[in-house]
């Protein structure tokens, strides 16, 4: 018998809803959009834990998708699988636009040019996954491994530029204020 990855635990284990810390995704986003005194750390560690829940709901779908493929009946199950991952990339959008905006604005002198870079390139790169994930699930479940390489992708060059220790920042924000 294989010994489980990290990546199958994370897809098999239990829903986050049992912890009783959990906020709803789209109270959490209502919530930050709310917050005028939002700090780049919490918004960072914010952004950080929706990546981590969104590779855990692409692993799932990825192990459902394979067993879809090879003539599981688990299509029901993938369905709703594949309905949680895009309410769960919509908030991390909605959170991220919200959050990145008011805290880049705060350092007015280049504040717009990395949200005018961001936003410039998370329209094309979010038109391209939602493709990915439009359609029924005999259409989506073949394209879920391309899904989960690309949006992990995308996740990581976030990780690695706008959401970096080093970037975003309170003092670095403070810093760069006309």
């Amino acid at each position: 018998m294989q010994r489980p990855t990290a990546r199958t635990q994370r897809a098999n284990s239990s829903s986050t809803s049992a912890d009783p810390a959990f906020v709803a995704p789209f109270e959490l986003a209502r919530g930050l959009r709310e917050a005028f005194t939002m700090d780049a750390d919490l918004a960072r560690m914010t952004l950080l834990s929706q990546h981590d829940g969104i590779r855990g709901s692409l692993d799932r779908c990825a192990l459902l998708a394979t067993r879809f493929r090879d003539g599981e009946h688990v299509a029901e199950e993938l369905e709703t699988a594949v309905q949680a991952l895009r309410r769960e990339v919509e908030v991390h959008i909605e959170t991220e636009n919200a959050l990145i905006n008011v805290l880049l604005l705060r350092g007015e002198r280049w504040g717009v040019q990395l949200i005018e870079r961001m936003i410039v390139e998370h329209l094309a790169e979010h038109a391209a996954m939602w493709a990915l994930l439009t359609g029924s699930i005999n259409d989506v479940a073949p394209r879920i491994g391309e899904l989960a390489e690309e949006l992990d992708a995308h996740m990581a060059a976030e990780e690695r530029t706008f959401l970096a220790p080093h970037v975003l920042r309170a003092d670095v924000i403070e810093r760069h204020r006309p």
